[in-house]
C-alpha cells in the first residue's frame, strides 16, 4: 500500500487500485482494509472494530511519524533493520494465520 497527495494504491492479487480519499479519513481507510470483522458477523461488533482499529492505525502512524523525525541519521540503519524484520514477522503471522502452514 502506497500513499500519495491523491490518495492511497492498494494491491491487491497484482492489481493497483487507487483509492482516493481526504488526508484525515486514510487511518479509517487502511483500518477498514485490516478490519477482519464483516458487517454480516454483526453490525456493532464490526463497528466497535473499526472504530478500535481506526484509533490504533492513527496512533500508530502518528508515533512512527513523530519518531522518525526525531531520528538522527545514524540511527537510520537499524531503523531500517527494525522495519524489514517487523514486516518479515507479519508476513510470517499472515502466512500462518491463512493456513500456509498446513
Amino acid at each position: 500500500m502506497k500513499e500519495s497527495r491523491d490518495g492511497v494504491t492498494v494491491t491487491i492479487l497484482g492489481k493497483e487500485f487507487m483509492v482516493a480519499c481526504p488526508e484525515d479519513e486514510r487511518a479509517a481507510l487502511v483500518a477498514a482494509l485490516l478490519n477482519p470483522v464483516r458487517a454480516a458477523d454483526g453490525a456493532w461488533l464490526a463497528a466497535a472494530a473499526g472504530l478500535g482499529l481506526t484509533f490504533a492505525v492513527a496512533i500508530l502512524a502518528g508515533t512512527v511519524e513523530s519518531l522518525v523525525a526525531r531520528l538522527k541519521l545514524r540511527a537510520v540503519p537499524q531503523y531500517i533493520f527494525v522495519a524489514g524484520a517487523s514486516a518479515f514477522a507479519a508476513l510470517l503471522l499472515t502466512a500462518w494465520w491463512q493456513g500456509g502452514g498446513q
